[in-house]
This record gives structure tokens, sequence and C-alpha cells, in this order.
């Protein structure tokens, strides 16, 4: 435990996830069950442990640091990394250096458990301060919208407070189409690329924040349902299999309520290559990397949406 006039830093602990809630809450607005929080920063599977820090006050949290390790692989070899995530402060407690202090303390429990390097999908609002503390850019994540329908049913069901519905009803509408996730394989492996390893592990941990898997036409797809619906990865074996596929996604889509399919993709992908022929591609997410033991490769990582905290 780190001491300081107004608050403690801490290695986030279940003790804490209560008050991790109330922070989400007035930072963002957003309701997360204890339940979730404690799937979100469980890595166990790996045989390490996550390297998030907290700052309290009071018995209240005042600024949380995300850091939750993940299994990489590129060609042969398999290497751990970390992705940066939920990174908040409390107004009154800004400008006390709190975020770069708990990001260091991350950065230092990451390198103990074994990590190469961190990475983070980076938003507008969080771009400048990945600048400021000298983090290398990747190219950006691709994304393009498929029309579904004119209106969405899922806003309304939003804004009635039926946010449970949401996922189960995505799922139902694809109920004859669901795959083992087993069968689904990172579309970047047997790429130069480094991407993140997709197992059994993996997957079970990914389900707190919902996702399933489908085939359709001989594709593969990670599907999540929100307010829109948003594919996590894809993989397929030749290009005249996607388009059928994907009209029958935008179409199921639709009869479940959604407006619009989000896709994204890594630049320098297959997939970017097959919808910047036929769709209006642009940039989403800038993909951030700050190394951590002085001899990664993180200049040839490249992500998938799925790979996210945010899916």
């Amino acid at each position: 435990m780190v001491a300081q006039a107004r608050y403690t830093v801490e290695h986030l602990q279940p003790r804490h996830l209560p008050a991790l809630q109330t922070l989400f809450f007035r930072m963002f607005g957003k309701r997360h069950s204890l339940a979730y929080l404690q799937a979100k920063y469980d890595v166990g599977y790996l045989g390490v442990q996550h390297a998030s820090y907290i700052a309290m006050a009071g018995g209240r949290a005042v600024s949380f640091y995300g850091m939750i390790p993940m299994p990489a692989r590129r060609m042969d070899s398999t290497v751990l990394i970390a992705q940066s995530c939920d990174y908040m402060t409390l107004p009154e407690f800004k400008s006390m250096g709190l975020h770069r202090e708990l990001a260091g303390h991350a950065m230092e429990r990451a390198k103990e458990e074994g990590a190469s390097f961190a990475f983070a999908l980076m938003s507008d609002n969080s771009l400048a301060v990945g600048k400021k503390m000298g983090w290398d850019f990747n190219p950006p994540m691709q994304v393009t919208s498929l029309p579904a329908r004119k209106y969405s049913v899922r806003k309304a069901m939003y804004r009635f407070g039926l946010n449970s519905l949401l996922q189960d009803n995505a799922e139902a509408a694809f109920s004859d189409l669901l795959i083992e996730p087993s069968r689904f394989e990172n579309s970047l492996s047997g790429t130069q690329f480094l991407y993140i390893h997709y197992s059994d592990d993996f997957f079970r941990y990914k389900k707190a924040g919902g996702g399933f898997h489908i085939e359709v036409n001989g594709v593969k797809l990670w599907l999540k349902g929100g307010l829109q619906l948003h594919i996590g990865d894809l993989c397929f074996e030749h290009e005249d299999q996607l388009e059928p596929a994907l009209e029958e996604v935008r179409k199921r889509a639709a009869k479940a309520g959604f407006s619009e399919v989000i896709v994204q993709c890594n630049a320098q992908s297959p997939l970017e290559a097959y919808l910047s022929s036929r769709y209006a591609l642009r940039p989403s997410f800038d993909v951030a990397c700050s190394d951590i033991d002085g001899k990664s490769e993180m200049r040839f990582l490249r992500t998938n949406y799925g790979d996210f905290d945010t899916f």
C-alpha cells in the first residue's frame, strides 16, 4: 500500500469492487454488476494476477487504472501482454498526478507478472493522455456500418431500462447458427502479426461481457448485441463467402431490432482489403502500445474489436 496525504493507492482486490462500481456510475453512468467486475478482472485462467490499481479516500474510490494480462502469439512464439483500460479520476482529484501514479504501479505489476508490453484502445478522450505519456501508436482500427433497418427498436428498449434483454434478444436471433467457441480461431492466425490467442479459457473469460459465435455460409463470426450489433472478428477462406454471410447477418439483425451492424477490422488485414473494395471505411479507435520489458514486438500487434474490454 502506498500512503499519500489524501488518498491511498492499492492493488485492486475484491473488497474494492463496490467502491469501483460506484466510481463507474459517477464517471460514466454505467451500472456494472459486482459479478461483472469480478469476472472482468479475474484472469486466473492465465496463472497470473491482473495489474489494476485503485486510489481510495475516505472509503470511496477516487481514481482507477485497469490493466488486464492477455495471451498473445506470433507465429510459433507465445507472449503475455496487458490491456490497459478503464482509467478514471473524480474531478476533485484531478491535477494531482493520480493517473500517472496509478499507471506506474500498473506497469510495474504487469512486468512482475511477465507482460512484455501494454496496449490500449484509445478514444478521442484518451488519445491526448496517451501521447503525453509517450505511448507508441500502431495503425488504427478501420470501421464501417452496414444498415439493417431505418429505426432502432433497441434504442427504445434501452430507454425503457430493458438493458438485460438486449444481449439475450441478439443471441436468440442467431440461435440456429450458434457454434462452440472452440471452433473459432483468430482471423490473424498464421499471419506475420502478433495477435491475441483465442482459446476455450479465453472465451470463457470473455463470456462475462456477452458475445457469441455463429457460422453462416462457411464464415465464422464473433458477435455481440447492444444498441448495435457488433462483429468482434470473422474468419473466412474465400471472399465469395463473405457477401452472402454478411447479408444474412444484416437480415437477422433487422429482425432483432438493430438499425445497423458495426464491422471493425485491422489495418493491413484480409478483411480490410475486402471491405475497402465495397464499403466506405473510416479510421476508428487508435491502438496504442507501451513497452514494459524493453524487448517487445509491440509494433507487430494487430487487434480485433472483440479483443478489447468494450466488447
